[in-house]
């Protein structure tokens, strides 16, 4: 090896290229040519593309499927998710703090490298659970007949305890992330100059928000196609109840993918060559406070230990960079609620299949985020932004999103459902169940088996048992005492009164668009009103409220507002299930009321933060008589 090192090196060559599997610095003059800002930017595009995918595209996509395949409430399902957030959150302070001061392509690459192996983890449950099958002696043509109460069930163990496996994937998923989100976009920034800086990271965001999630809403559902265990075919169809994708499939390419495109980053150098002079002079937007001033004049400040509790103090006592952040994470939990609930919002309000609903969404994710980004960096880029003007910026996007917000009054009629919104031709009550009536009381139907069909009355019922239908024929359901004419088919019927959805998603793209628009100018303001050596630290405090006030309680309020909206709920007396129907008029009220406190919120946030922004370029003026008697004191007697 020293041989090898004397035959290659060249002393005015930057020595700074890892070979990864030996951990030590070698010169390989040819691979040297990729050490720039450009490649940098790619690789971490690679890789934000794919925690995009996984974490929130693939994993929102195959919950569902896993909660049916291992027997998961919909409580632990939600841990599932959120031990991604709450791992991540605790991570945050420790790899900003140490690893903005260290060698931060490393630190990025060994922890995507993590989430590599977390992605692998993920699939265990799969590969070392007894193989799916089902009872196939049930015929799925009758189990929701009125004359036959049977269901399809599945015959595995009791696979509740995989849940583990699934929790602890995501928590290293969390923190092995942490880093390419928070040093990663401080990385970028310190190795171009200020100007590029906003395009560089309104391209990175751009494909790590808007790509990689909408990659994998739109593959994941490819792979669910898929049946779970690859090779096999069951006599079922992808619609039957018992039907489980392969949800498994897309981790595993994905943490084969990680693993290889990390490995380059790890080669990256700690400083980019001939970068110097493009980290001069980066502090003189800086928000104008003694100590934060103080600390960007020592050139050792941030890498000492008892650095720690000054450097927070410097950021709490920064009102621009903490009612910035705030906004943001405002924003962010907009966006979290946009992705979990506008799928069902669609679906209900205007009548959509699930694929259709996802599909819209899909395409104003795609579009209006990627637009969003790159237009916000391209504006601040060629319009030379500072500090104020991007907060303006900022304030104006909100605006015309608080504008756009009141698209929600769009809707259709509610659907006629016999039991909810309208009553049984025979309207007498049997049992506490709501849908009971009757005409169907001889069925004893289960009340969270839902499969709704279309009456020829024009009237949707909750499953062909609740409609009274004792016999199916060519997927027509026949003979059903609670229909007039006696027929029904496997679908909700469809709303005649729904022509708004055109205008209705023209304006949502509107509001998506609005809303991202300001990512990365937040994200420009962040790095610029902060002292140099604590940007990766305010980005990594930045996400922190991204998550704490914005990714973890927003679905929470959405899903408990549009759940006031219920008009019919799965589950009999207390066991109350999910909600199978809601009243349009008040989802569609409910929802704009949301959207509508969300930006009314962000706008005083961002008012708040230019008010109080202070550059510390700007010179305080000194009053003409105070002036005056200092030059007269100075004069020799």
């Amino acid at each position: 090896m020293k041989m090898f090192k004397n035959a290659c090196c060249n002393k005015s060559l930057n020595c700074n290229i890892f070979i990864v599997f030996l951990h030590r610095r070698y010169p390989v003059k040819y691979l040297q040519q990729f050490a720039t800002p450009k490649w940098a930017l790619a690789l971490l595009c690679c890789l934000g593309f794919l925690q995009g995918f996984v974490i929130s595209g693939l994993v929102n996509v195959v919950i569902t499927t896993i909660e049916k395949r291992f027997g998961l409430s919909s409580a632990e399902s939600g841990l599932v998710v959120s031990s991604y957030n709450i791992a991540s959150c605790l991570a945050i302070p420790i790899v900003t703090y140490i690893g903005g001061k260290g060698h931060k392509p490393l630190w990025i690459g060994w922890g995507m490298i993590l989430m590599g192996i977390g992605c692998v983890v993920f699939t265990l449950p799969h590969f070392t659970s007894a193989p799916y099958h089902v009872n196939e002696t049930t015929n799925p043509s009758i189990n929701m007949l009125c004359v036959a109460n049977e269901t399809l069930l599945s015959t595995v163990e009791d696979l509740n305890f995989y849940k583990y496996i699934f929790i602890l994937s995501q928590i290293i998923n969390g923190v092995g992330t942490t880093a390419l989100y928070t040093i990663g976009m401080t990385y970028l920034d310190e190795n171009v100059t200020t100007k590029q800086s906003s395009m560089y990271h309104g391209i990175y965001l751009a494909v790590a928000v808007a790509l990689g999630p909408a990659a994998g809403y739109m593959l994941g559902g490819v792979t669910l196609k898929m049946y779970t265990e690859v090779g096999q075919r069951p006599d079922l169809s992808q619609t039957d109840a018992a039907w489980v994708g392969a949800w498994w499939f897309g981790f595993l390419i994905c943490g084969v993918l990680i693993f290889i495109f990390s490995i380059p980053l790890l080669m990256f150098p700690k400083i980019m060559p001939n970068t110097e002079e493009v980290r001069e002079n980066r502090s003189n937007e800086m928000h104008r406070d003694a100590l934060a001033q103080s600390a960007a004049a020592d050139s050792k400040f941030g890498t000492r230990l008892k650095d720690v509790p000054k450097s927070c103090l410097v950021l709490l006592r920064n009102p621009a960079f903490i009612f910035v952040a705030l906004a943001n994470a405002v924003d962010f939990g907009l966006v979290a609620g946009f992705a979990a609930f506008t799928p069902k919002y669609l679906e209900s309000v205007f009548d959509l299949n699930p694929t259709d609903a996802a599909f819209y969404l899909g395409v104003a994710v795609v579009v209006g985020g990627a637009l969003g980004n790159i237009l916000g960096g391209l504006i601040v880029s060629k319009g030379n932004l500072k500090v104020p003007g991007m907060m303006r910026l900022c304030i104006l996007s909100t605006l015309a999103g608080l504008a756009l917000s009141f698209i929600y009054f769009l809707s259709c009629d509610n659907t006629a459902f016999a039991g909810a919104t309208v009553p049984y031709t025979n309207s007498t009550k049997t049992s506490s169940t709501e849908f009971a009536s009757k005409c169907n009381s001889q069925c004893n139907c289960l009340n969270d088996a839902y499969s709704p069909v279309c009456g020829s009355d024009g009237v949707t019922y909750f499953s062909p048992c609740f409609a009274g239908c004792s016999q199916s024929i060519n997927g027509t359901y026949t003979d059903c005492s609670c229909i007039e004419m006696g027929t029904a088919t496997p679908e909700k019927c469809k709303n005649a009164n729904c022509g708004s959805l055109a205008v209705f998603l023209i304006a949502f793209f509107f509001l998506f668009f609005f809303t991202i628009l300001c990512w990365t100018p937040a994200l420009q303001i962040v790095h610029r009103v902060v002292p140099f050596p604590l940007r990766a630290l305010a980005v990594g405090i930045m996400w922190i409220f991204n998550r704490c006030f914005g990714g973890i309680p927003a679905p929470i309020v959405f899903g408990r507002v549009l759940d006031l909206a219920c008009a019919a709920w799965s589950g009999g007396g207390s066991n109350q299930g999910s909600c199978r129907l809601y009243n349009n008029y008040e989802m569609a009220r409910y929802s704009f009321f949301v959207v509508l406190c969300h930006k009314i919120a962000t706008f005083i946030l961002y008012g708040m933060g230019t008010i109080l922004y202070k550059s510390s370029s700007q010179k305080t003026k000194i009053p003409d008589t105070v002036e005056g008697k200092v030059n007269v004191a100075m004069q020799d007697p």
